[in-house]
């Protein structure tokens, strides 16, 4: 199973101190931060590959998996809202790949930054967005499997099911 909070925590973290903005997950109903500020949507949480388990021997089943946030950059101008997209963009692109290796997250892939504009009430909130596309390994323990102890059969000893 990912651990989608360490994942979270980490994207976090990294664009908090990467942006040196606030960074919100959207539709909560906590306050709005001050402008200018990041929010996210996880929107695909979890698809894994096309593929088959592996067993490996860490006692571990692996499928790569893929996971998708979408990333809104809010401001009160669309001066600050494009340079603060573009910072992001770059932040996925190029910039965090190191740092998220050490999380077991590859970036795949990171789509065009698109207008997601608001008209609130009586201002206007810019916003700028894109998504962006993980890559993980989705693991699960096999360690309470049953496994073949040595075996006798004939009085011949058959280790841990194979000769």
């Amino acid at each position: 199973m990912i651990d989608i909070e360490s994942i979270r925590v980490a994207i976090v973290k990294g664009l908090r101190e990467g942006l040196a903005i606030p960074v919100i997950r959207s539709n909560t109903a906590n306050k709005l931060p001050k402008l200018p500020f990041l929010s996210y949507t996880i929107t695909s949480l979890l698809d894994n590959a096309k593929s088959t388990w592996s067993r490996y021997d860490d006692l571990t089943d692996r499928i790569p998996a893929t996971q998708v946030w979408s990333i809104t950059l809010n401001a009160a101008d669309f001066g600050e809202c494009s340079k603060l997209a573009i910072s992001a963009y770059d932040y996925f692109s190029k910039t965090a790949t190191e740092y998220f290796k050490k999380y077991g997250i590859v970036i795949l892939s990171v789509s065009e930054i698109v207008p997601r504009d608001n008209f609130l009430s009586v201002d206007y909130e810019y916003r700028l967005g894109f998504d962006v596309k993980l890559g993980l390994m989705n693991e699960i323990s096999f360690k309470n499997e049953t496994t073949t102890d040595d075996i006798e059969i004939n009085g011949r000893v058959i280790k841990n099911g194979g000769d």
